[in-house]
């Protein structure tokens, strides 16, 4: 029979078990949320670059090697018709890192070979893996100078154009070198080979999709603006406004805003700012400007505008150009940031011309893209180098596509109370009030203005990865509350109320009017 201490030892040897299990269950709980935050194994992370090795120059074709960042490799070689460096991006993924990865070719075999002696060499992958590309060189390869990608991450695609047709000598068949659809890459197919057709059939690109980058692009929204330029052609009457976005503390311009009207975009328009973190401040904005305007017609440095275009550090891009007065080169280290390439997209027909000078002697035209970040070009043709920002790769604390919005609650003050009530107890009150009946964060609800009939209310976007209610659901659970019952606002103890809330209108943040059909503003902005 157990006695009386037997039994305390046992209970707290069981109570001792119980908190063991608990903590390893909790650690391994945080083990797994922890690595769900960092969890990249769904993605491919890569990284993209416009730099390139020249490999091999022949009178038809130019072969070309993009230079590995860190630990990302080329995926494939790539093939001009000229002898100028590509401007186009390429992928490079990153290394595997384990003993036994299985992304380095497992072997090369020949392909076809060159008037002076380079092989072009088709990389065979390990099971599981995919080749995408070919390789060129007189020796052969190195398994670390090219890498392979996993079967999720492909797609399947085929032959686009015929780059050129070579040979080596009058009895050789030759070989053609083809573009891909849907990728930078080439393939190379030996005529003198009876089966040679069977080259280009089974043919894979990357899934870029599938893939992402080790770190997102963390990203603001600012409504708040400089004008820096604004300027009348005397001959044409054609104007613009330039506009610099003004960045909250740590995050820094990506592109100055161009307008052909004297247009106030202060609080009616979002831009995009880029933390630091994220961004590089440019090399240098060159020797010389590309364009200068003068304001007055005198010709005075003093009274002239230039137009400078920032030179971006390495696999880095600029959305746009700055403007600022006199000729001198900008000294300010902080006007406008430069981002990775491994934020960008190619696109075509991104730019529309806002300004010109045309029937000048020296032509310019002012283009802008979607975000109306502007972009000088010394004549009337559209600018070449065509980025924009993949916003799949944005980060935020806010969520991006939830709008934050401004109203104005409608009241009847109480007749019955002369004193006023005094603003940060009304703020704070009010503040308690439409969180507990909106079930929403107090931190949402800001820049409360008592005005003389009614009371302006911000309500602020919904954090991002978060279930909490979009404005829009904040307004219509709001509508539906007034149209049950006024909402009273007390004082502190609750022993009089001073205003009775019985209805709300929507400002437009385009434009400060307000709209009053709110099935109007749902269709508009959700």
């Amino acid at each position: 029979m157990i006695d009386k201490f037997g039994c305390i030892l046992i209970f707290f040897a069981l109570i001792i078990s119980l908190i063991v299990y608990f903590q390893y269950s909790n650690m391994k709980k945080i083990e797994h949320f922890s690595s769900n935050i960092n969890n990249n194994s769904n993605k491919l992370l890569i990284k993209k670059t416009n730099m390139f090795t020249k490999v091999l120059k022949t009178n038809k074709f130019t072969i070309w090697c993009p230079i590995r960042i860190d630990d990302y490799s080329p995926i494939s070689y790539y093939a001009t018709k000229t002898s100028k460096q590509p401007n186009f991006l390429v992928p490079l993924v990153k290394n595997e890192s384990s003993n036994d990865s299985k992304d380095k070719p497992n072997k090369f075999e020949i392909v076809s070979i060159t008037r002076n002696n380079y092989a072009f060499w088709n990389p065979i992958p390990h099971n599981g893996y995919k080749s995408l590309g070919i390789t060129a060189s007189v020796e052969y390869p190195s398994k670390f100078s090219i890498r392979c990608v996993p079967n999720e991450y492909i797609l399947k695609t085929n032959i686009s154009k015929n780059i050129c047709v070579d040979k080596i000598n009058n009895s050789d068949e030759g070989y053609e070198l083809w573009s891909l659809n849907n990728s930078q890459s080439f393939i190379v197919n030996n005529l003198n080979n009876i089966d040679n057709l069977n080259s280009l059939k089974n043919i894979y690109t990357l899934d870029e999709s599938k893939c992402s980058v080790e770190k997102k692009l963390y990203v603001k929204y600012t409504t708040k603006y400089d004008k820096v330029a604004n300027y009348i052609d005397p001959k044409t009457k054609n104007e613009f406004y330039i506009w610099r976005p003004v960045p909250q503390q740590n995050f820094n311009v990506i592109g100055y805003l161009c307008y052909n009207k004297n247009y106030d975009p202060n609080n009616k328009i979002k831009s995009l700012v880029v933390h630091k973190s994220c961004t590089k401040a440019p090399i240098n904005y060159g020797k010389t400007s590309l364009f200068k305007l003068n304001i007055d017609g005198k010709g005075d440095s003093d009274s002239q505008y230039s137009f400078w275009r920032p030179k971006p550090p390495k696999n880095h891009f600029c959305l746009g150009d700055i403007v600022v007065e006199g000729v001198d080169e900008p000294n300010n280290n902080n006007l406008i940031h430069c981002i990775s390439l491994d934020y960008a997209k190619e696109i075509k027909n991104k730019y529309k011309m806002i300004w010109n000078n045309i029937n000048n002697k020296e032509t310019a035209s002012i283009w802008v893209d979607s975000n109306n970040y502007c972009t000088m070009n010394t004549g009337y043709m559209e600018p070449k180098i065509q980025y924009s920002l993949n916003d799949d790769l944005f980060y935020s604390d806010t969520d991006l596509m939830d709008d934050s919005k401004t109203i104005l609650l409608n009241y009847r003050k109480n007749k019955n109370i002369s004193k006023e009530y005094p603003k940060d107890k009304f703020n704070k009150q009010l503040k308690q009030i439409l969180a507990s009946k909106l079930d929403i964060n107090e931190k949402r609800i800001k820049n409360i203005i008592l005005n003389e009939h009614n009371i302006s209310v911000t309500f602020d976007s919904k954090q991002a990865g978060t279930n909490q209610l979009k404005v829009i659901q904040i307004l219509e659970k709001l509508n539906t509350l007034l149209n049950i019952n006024d909402i009273k606002i007390y004082d502190e103890d609750k022993n009089n109320y001073y205003y009775t809330i019985d209805s709300f209108i929507i400002k437009n943040n385009d434009d400060g009017t307000i709209i009053l059909d709110n099935s109007m503003f749902e269709s508009k902005y959700n």
